[in-house]
């Protein structure tokens, strides 16, 4: 279809202020049943659900076939040391879930790991990503002076942030507003982040809705201290380890996860009093009913629709900004009309525009960068639903 790019106004979004980020005090969090301990133990009433399915599992160096067994890591931690996926020297395994993790009240999720006592700890970076793609790594610190051997232990007042850090039944949790303030704390002056560390978290938090966290990703953490932590600073875990190498992914457990999901297509169509047409313009904004759904704008007001406009940036590149609803159902697709007049797929980088984060109602802006060729540009949108 043809569309139209009339320009509007993108509204200003409240954000709340968020408080400073600090790294945590030295020594860290002893062991599970101590006091000042932040184990979450497996029968924790906190606990809402458990990880839903393995996305993906990519395992590492010595790892029998007889701990690669995926189903192992869902459903709930027994407290047990047998069942458990093993992600081998520098594997790593993805869990997705139903309903997604929020960022709600204290810690958002836990990850149980089977170590054998409180001293003998495996550990793992975590990461959290909303649509699968762009995963935020959480800061872990290690203050482990040196190499640890292959059944050696480690102390668990100098590791933070790090999945293993508590023994069999106890789970390391995680809260999401961490991820929140260390990211406003890049974009002010706290310097205290490795530049790589720094990067990352620059490069992904844009695309993570923390009230809608439905992956997380464990990576286990070569423990010879070629591993870094989030302040460039070499980690140590028992190395080497043969046969079940590596962190033993027992369990993720949901503390805070989120409220109903974005409603299908029927049914937002029958919240406006419209059949399920895809193909309809009722309001007859040049807008196809569908893409009204999936980009966040009102299929039953002409003036509501979700481009701004191509704006020029400078000499050779013109912007545009648009909208879109990721929790809705389907897939959008963006087209630009080549020299010789045909519709291609956009192979460009599709960006969140900087400050906007996910507006209300699900809705989050994206901008999309073009050529200046001093020529008309022509865009348009598409896709398909469920």
């Amino acid at each position: 279809m043809n569309i139209r790019i009339p320009i509007f106004l993108l509204p200003l979004l409240a954000v709340a202020a968020l408080a400073d980020y600090q790294a945590p005090a030295f020594p860290f969090a002893p062991a599970a049943g101590e006091v000042g301990s932040t184990a979450v133990a497996y029968g924790d009433p906190r606990i809402l659900s458990w990880a839903a399915q393995v996305d993906s599992v990519v395992y590492g160096e010595d790892v029998d076939a007889v701990w690669q067994d995926p189903g192992a890591a869902l459903g709930p931690a027994d407290g047990g040391s047998l069942d458990v996926l093993v992600l081998g020297r520098g594997g790593q395994a993805t869990l997705t879930f139903e309903p997604a993790i929020a960022d709600g009240e204290g810690e958002d999720f836990a990850v149980f790991e089977n170590g054998i006592s409180d001293y003998f700890l495996e550990l793992a970076f975590v990461e959290v990503s909303s649509d699968g793609i762009h995963f935020v790594r959480f800061p872990g610190y290690s203050f482990t002076a040196a190499p640890v051997p292959g059944f050696g232990t480690l102390d668990p007042t100098y590791i933070d942030g790090f999945p293993g850090k508590y023994r069999a039944g106890f789970g390391t949790p995680f809260d999401l507003q961490l991820l929140k303030e260390a990211h406003e704390a890049v974009q002010g002056d706290y310097a205290a982040f490795s530049e790589a560390y720094r990067q990352q978290l620059v490069e992904n938090f844009p695309y993570l809705d923390t009230e809608a966290v439905k992956f997380v990703r464990l990576v286990d953490v070569v423990g010879d201290g070629s591993a870094l932590d989030c302040e460039g600073q070499p980690v140590y875990d028992p190395h080497p380890t043969v046969g079940s190498a590596g962190f033993d992914l027992d369990a993720v457990a949901v503390l805070n996860e989120a409220g109903p999901g974005y409603p299908g297509f029927a049914d937002w169509s029958a919240g406006h009093g419209l059949a399920a047409d895809p193909d309809a313009d009722s309001d007859r904004d040049g807008w196809y009913q569908w893409l009204e759904y999936k980009m966040g704008s009102s299929p039953v007001d002409g003036e509501s629709i979700p481009v701004s406009g191509l704006q020029l940036t400078g000499e050779a590149s013109l912007e545009l900004v648009f909208s879109e609803v990721p929790a809705a159902s389907g897939t959008l697709e963006i087209q630009v009309r080549n020299q010789a007049g045909e519709w291609v797929p956009f192979e460009g980088d599709v960006e969140p525009v900087s400050g906007g984060g996910e507006a209300p109602d699900g809705v989050a802006f994206r901008r999309i960068t073009l050529p200046a060729t001093g020529e008309a540009a022509f865009v348009r949108f598409a896709g398909s639903g469920d």
